[in-house]
């Protein structure tokens, strides 16, 4: 049985060291305030809904006044700042060199949202044959922190209509420098890219940084062999698979695989690469990525291969935030205030993470606090689609909000208060 007074001391204390390490050094004192309570508010209502975060908060002044402090503050506090040294320090402290950092996008549908600001059309991905509506494009970034548990580093939300847009490389390549700036220089690491980023531009992006790159390719691109010039898949049809290995799937299983490399080159690289052709036994498609790796031996192809397979950390982040967080259902219409709530919400996800490769006293009151799914259907289908770790998050992520519905008050941020002090009573005569 839970002692939900200690528990609730414990996470408070927690977050408040983490709120004194990573957010408060990285922002001036009111924006560090306003950033503490919403992602406090946040893990307490396990909703980014500002209603919810509000009601969460309790400042005994009912719901009105602090929906209306929140919604202000998202409008105007300007958190690219905050959010930028927060990247830094988490990539500098939770972060492990070598580095393997997952990038990928996302959606969110607004079909509905005439007021949203610069709203474009997106294809939605989660409808059967991607529809076109409209909504926002959404660019995320994690690392993998201790026992490959996933640290949120980057979540922009943005629209192919916003002023100043230019591209998905802009946006992407902007979180991958402020990364860059923020691990120790020299620092080595790979980067993971899904087929939709099989382009030079990010691969010269990694070679001229001295990060290893793995891009899953498109049938597009024709390189020169001495066989003419050819694609990727056209390659790859004439091997059979050089090497084999085995790994256990999230369902546990012993999966065999086979796969070749093989050296080439191509004038919109800047220096030779490798494509590594990958077998499945159930699948008739074959995988086919592009890296710069030395990929020249086995060892080298399976560590090139793993780095890829790990992609699947970044897919559960985005299930986790939209599931949980609610990151497709927010009621803010202006780009600032999205991207500030998703800050927030990044905020809070990073706590989380923190608590799980800790795995202190406050994991084990969050575990102990955790009830499973009501929807039993969805608890076995995270285990199957991303195995029992895949399942960690989502649980210290409702132990965590069990504990904190028994506090009864908001951790004050730390530091000197600068209300005015009352001074001594003095008597007055008249």
């Amino acid at each position: 049985m839970s002692n939900f007074s200690n528990s609730v001391r414990d996470v408070k204390a927690d977050f408040m060291l983490f709120a004194s390490e990573f957010v408060i050094p990285s922002c001036d004192r009111p924006r560090a305030k306003f950033i503490i309570d919403m992602a406090y508010g946040i893990l307490r209502s396990g909703s980014s809904l500002v209603s919810e975060v509000a009601r969460a908060l309790d400042e005994g002044a009912g719901l009105n006044t602090p929906e209306k402090r929140l919604t202000r503050g998202l409008a105007g506090f300007d958190l690219s700042g905050a959010a930028a040294g927060f990247m830094s320090r988490v990539a500098s402290r939770m972060i492990p060199v070598p580095f393997e950092v997952e990038v990928d996008e996302s959606d969110v549908a607004k079909p509905c949202g005439k007021a949203f600001e610069a709203i474009g059309w997106i294809h939605d991905g989660s409808k059967e044959g991607r529809p076109k509506e409209k909504g926002y494009l959404v660019t995320g970034m994690i690392g993998l922190g201790g026992g490959k548990t996933p640290v949120p580093l980057h979540l922009e939300v943005y629209s192919t209509s916003m002023e100043g847009y230019k591209s998905l490389y802009w946006q992407t390549v902007g979180g991958l420098s402020s990364f860059s700036e923020s691990i120790a220089e020299g620092a080595s690491g790979t980067v993971a890219f899904d087929r939709g980023y099989d382009s030079s531009a990010y691969a010269n992006w990694c070679w001229e940084k001295g990060y290893h790159f793995m891009i899953r390719a498109k049938n597009t691109r024709r390189y020169r062999t001495k066989h003419g010039y050819e694609t990727a898949f056209q390659i790859a049809s004439r091997y059979k698979g050089r090497y084999s290995t085995s790994f256990r799937n999230g369902d546990g299983e012993l999966v065999s695989v086979k796969f070749s490399p093989i050296a080439i080159e191509h004038r919109d690289f800047l220096h030779p690469m490798w494509i590594v052709m990958e077998w499945f036994p159930r699948e008739k498609e074959r995988r086919v990525y592009i890296t710069n790796a030395d990929c020249s031996d086995k060892r080298g192809c399976v560590d090139a291969l793993r780095s890829y397979r790990m992609r699947w950390r970044i897919e559960e982040f985005f299930r986790f935030v939209k599931q949980e967080y609610g990151l497709e259902r927010f009621m803010v219409r202006g780009l600032a205030s999205i991207n500030g709530l998703a800050f927030c919400i990044t905020v809070a996800v990073v706590f989380i993470s923190r608590t799980i490769i800790a795995k202190g006293r406050v994991y084990r009151d969050c575990l102990n606090a955790y009830r499973s799914f009501s929807d039993k259907v969805m608890e076995e289908g995270i285990i199957k689609e991303y195995g029992e770790e895949g399942l960690m998050m989502y649980r210290v992520k409702r132990g965590m909000k069990a504990i904190l519905a028994h506090s009864k008050s908001v951790p004050k941020i730390p530091g000197r208060d600068r209300r005015k002090e009352k001074g001594p009573i003095q008597l007055k005569l008249f």
